[in-house]
C-alpha cells in the first residue's frame, strides 16, 4: 500500500510540477514569480555525506571537516549510527561513545560549521533520548528523524526533551499529513518532498502552515536537476 500510494503522490507531483512550468513558459516568466515574487538572490546547502570511509575517530573527523570548510562547506549531514539496528531499535553504548567522538571532532573542525545528524528513524525513543542528550554538548543544527516518523507523539515527546531541533517529513504525502506534526509541535524543521508531497501547490501550502507554527522549511530533495528546480 505504501509503495502504491507514494507512485500515486509522485505522479501527481509531476503533473502538478509540470503544469506549474507550462503557465511560466506561456507567461515567458520564472515559476517564482506566479507565487508571489524572489525572496532569496542565493539558497543555502549542506554537503551531504561527504566525508567518506575515513577512520571513525575525532582526529579523522576533525581533519576532514577543516577540508569540506576549505572547499566552502558551511553546513554537513551524514548518518554516523551504522546499519539499521534490529527489531528492538536500540543502539550500543559502544557506538554512542563512538559517534560522540566523531560528532566532537566535527564541531573541533568546524566551531561554527551546522552539524546535520541523520537517524533514519532507527530508534527507540529510550536510545533517541540518549542520542539527543550526547549530541547537546556539540549544538547541532538539527537531528533527522531519531524514531520512526510515523508516531508523532512520540517525535513530539523527543522534541520537548531537548533543544535540538528534530528534522521530518521527506516522506508525507499532502498538506494534510503535515497538520498533526505542526499542532503537536513534533519537529521544528519540517522537509517536504515536492516530489512526493503533491508537487508546487502542496508544497506552497505546507509552507504557509509552517511559517504560522514559526517553524522552518528545508526541502528535501535527493532526486535530480528537475526535482532541484522545482524545490528551488
Amino acid at each position: 500500500i505504501y509503495t502504491l500510494g507514494g507512485t500515486l503522490f509522485a505522479g501527481m507531483s509531476a503533473i502538478d510540477i509540470a503544469l506549474w512550468d507550462i503557465v511560466g513558459k506561456k507567461l515567458n516568466v520564472p515559476v517564482y514569480k506566479l507565487l508571489g515574487g524572489k525572496i532569496h538572490d542565493r539558497l543555502r546547502i549542506y554537503t551531504s555525506y561527504r566525508w567518506g570511509e575515513i577512520p571513525r575517530t575525532a582526529d579523522a573527523y576533525r581533519k576532514r571537516t577543516q577540508e569540506l570548510i576549505e572547499q566552502g562547506a558551511t553546513a554537513g549531514k551524514y548518518d554516523p549510527f551504522g546499519p539499521y539496528p534490529g527489531p528492538d531499535r536500540q543502539l550500543s553504548t559502544a557506538i554512542l561513545n563512538e559517534v560522540r567522538e566523531m560528532i566532537r571532532g566535527i564541531r573541533d573542525g568546524g566551531p561554527s560549521f551546522d552539524i546535520c545528524v541523520e537517524a533514519h528513524g532507527k530508534w527507540n525513543i529510550a536510545t533517541a533520548g540518549r542520542i539527543v542528550k550526547m549530541l547537546e554538548p556539540f549544538d547541532p543544527f538539527f537531528i533527522e528523524e531519531p524514531v520512526p516518523p510515523e508516531d508523532v507523539d512520540a517525535m513530539a515527546a523527543l522534541q520537548r526533551s531537548t533543544n535540538i531541533p528534530i528534522a521530518t517529513g521527506e516522506g508525507l504525502q499532502t498538506h494534510w499529513n503535515f497538520r498533526d506534526l505542526l499542532n503537536k509541535q513534533a519537529a521544528r524543521i519540517i522537509q517536504p518532498d515536492v516530489s512526493r508531497t503533491g508537487g508546487i501547490t502542496s508544497m506552497k501550502k505546507i509552507a504557509a502552515m509552517a511559517d504560522a507554527n514559526y517553524v522552518t522549511v528545508a526541502p528535501h530533495n535527493s532526486n535530480g536537476p528537475i526535482c532541484t528546480a522545482a524545490s528551488m
